[in-house]
């Protein structure tokens, strides 16, 4: 009888082609929404936003949000 293997199971993971069309367009997607809110934060000298956007990492859903808002705001004071 075979045992289990936690390395087996993650090695298959990975095997899988659901990886590549699913994880890595959602890694790419959060890379550049974190790149994109840190150059904002960094521009409006907001320090708390920047130093939140580096330590947390939730699939870019923060990111996303502040920049939106943002964006929102400052279209308004145009």
């Amino acid at each position: 009888m075979m045992g289990y293997s936690p390395i087996q199971n993650l090695e298959t993971l990975f095997e899988m082609p659901n990886f590549l069309y699913f994880y890595i367009p959602i890694i790419i997607v959060a890379g550049i929404l974190k790149a994109f809110a840190l150059w904002i934060s960094a521009r409006r000298g907001e320090k708390f936003w920047f130093v939140f956007f580096i330590l947390v990492n939730l699939l870019g859903i923060p990111e996303a949000i502040y920049i939106y808002l943002k964006k929102r705001r400052s279209n308004k004071d145009d």
